[in-house]
């Protein structure tokens, strides 16, 4: 840990000073009665932070650095090689510092002592907070969207005029490419008498094919199929339902099936669930899933049909109000000779309409028993609404199309926002890995009395290097 010496600290509360008086030396007021003269106050005490926040960083960080260089450990192990100055985009502006590089009187290897120690990757220009962000708000929003919003943020945020544009949207790409989060472990949940699951999938437009090819000007394979799953236990609310405990999987490659019930054991105890309700659209996919959640010979597990696909699909067939009612009551009835008898009628006098009845007669009788479960357990089906606010609202609300890479880590930062993570503090976690960390729920316990927190330099006067993964007292 790094003390900043008492004459450290009069430099920095003189530089504070000095902006200040600077700033409040410039505020005019024009007349009475204008709200731009509150502006103009509001907007030279931001100036103030601002600049006073930068001129204090570039300061502190050049302090590290000449620190370090008479410190006896440097003059035992290191020579200087070079001093080179570096530019850093932050929230707060852009500054530039002054820093040595050393190399190492045993091996000749080198470092720089100021960008190690703070985590900074070398040839970066933002740094690691706005990057976080950048990967934050990509979850939410879309990257053109996410540059706007963090550009706004950059330096003063008092502004009436158009702001220097510091993070395109290509810059802000390349960083979603490049980063990794890190992976949350899920913690245990009381186990409930019936468990959810419900399954969709979505076509996303893709740029290129597989192989980075570009598509031909007529192929059908210029989206992809993203499937998803999302288990819950619950449901609370009445006319507005939230699911309980929800957790959504999704993917175009990966599979979710596993990853699902990977999830289930760890959370749940299996032996306690007493009924497993799995519904979705009618897709074959998802009516095979059941087979995959019979956890125990006692387990009952039912697949029930979307309420919302089968309402389609029976206006469609009957595209009158009554004539839906008596169909809804022939197949609550289990009544399949009424049934065929009144689609029969239909069909009689809707001759145009003939490929569109059988169409969705079909997918009807196909799902028969699925229906009646549907209302004997007096089951709701929101996958709809689920497909379309986790996946489709970032990723095909508006025409797009990604690069199959691109797709993946969009999909990767969008199940992590739905599913309640901090985004910003899994990409910092992971900022200085090659490969992708997994945090234990113990990891994200910042209580500093609980034991297990042996990793935090101060409270055990050790200086850990995640590099090397080793102590150093």
């Amino acid at each position: 840990m790094t003390i900043v010496s008492q004459n450290y600290n009069n430099f920095i509360t003189n530089l504070i000073h000095k902006h200040i008086l600077e700033a409040t030396s410039n505020i005019s007021i024009n007349s009475y009665d204008d709200v731009f003269n509150y502006i103009n106050v509001i907007q030279s005490f931001d100036s103030i932070l601002s600049k006073a926040i930068i001129s204090s960083l570039k300061a502190y960080l050049e302090e590290l650095d000449y620190n370090y260089t008479i410190s006896n450990e440097r003059k035992r192990k290191y020579h200087i090689k070079d001093y080179r100055s570096r530019t850093i985009l932050t929230i707060f502006g852009e500054f530039t510092y002054s820093r040595h590089f050393f190399k190492s009187k045993l091996d000749d290897s080198s470092f720089c002592y100021v960008d190690r120690q703070l985590g900074l990757q070398k040839y970066q220009y933002f740094d690691p907070y706005i990057r976080s962000l950048i990967v934050s708000k990509a979850s939410e929003n879309s990257i053109s969207l996410a540059c706007r919003e963090i550009n706004e943020m950059i330096g003063n945020r008092i502004n009436l005029t158009s702001k220097p544009s510091f993070l395109s949207r290509q810059s802000a790409r390349n960083i979603i490419l490049t980063s990794s989060i890190a992976t949350v472990s899920d913690t245990t949940l009381n186990t409930p008498d019936e468990l959810y699951i419900l399954a969709d999938e979505k076509w996303i437009a893709t740029q290129f094919q597989k192989d980075w090819s570009k598509h031909s000007k007529h192929s059908h394979n210029k989206k992809v199929m993203v499937k998803s799953i999302v288990v819950f236990d619950g449901f609370s609310g009445f006319k507005r339902r939230t699911l309980l405990h929800k957790k959504v999987f999704a993917s175009d490659y990966e599979n979710i099936i596993t990853q699902s019930l990977d999830y289930i054991f760890t959370v749940y105890d299996t032996s306690k669930i007493k009924r497993i309700f799995v519904m979705g659209d009618g897709a074959k996919w998802i009516k095979a899933l059941p087979q995959y959640y019979k956890f125990e010979s006692t387990t009952q597990v039912y697949y029930c049909l979307d309420k919302f696909h089968f309402k389609q699909a029976l206006h469609h067939l009957a595209m009158n109000s009554n004539y839906e009612k008596y169909l809804l009551n022939y197949i609550l009835t289990d009544n399949k000779k009424a049934f065929n008898q009144l689609v029969s009628f239909i069909k009689e006098n809707n001759l145009k309409r003939e490929d569109i009845i059988n169409k969705k007669y079909d997918y009807i009788i196909s799902n028969w028993n699925d229906i009646r479960r549907l209302y004997q357990y007096k089951m709701s089906c929101p996958m709809e609404s689920q497909i379309s606010h986790n996946i489709a609202a970032l990723t095909s609300s508006r025409p797009k199309g990604y690069s199959y890479k691109m797709l993946r880590k969009i999909i990767r930062l969008r199940l992590a926002f739905i599913n309640k993570q901090n985004i910003k503090k899994l990409f910092l976690t992971n900022f200085n890995s090659s490969e992708i960390k997994h945090i234990t729920v113990e990891h994200l316990n910042f209580d500093i009395f609980y034991h297990y927190k042996t990793f935090i330099p101060i409270y055990q006067n050790k200086l850990f290097t995640p590099s090397i993964g080793q102590y150093f007292y």
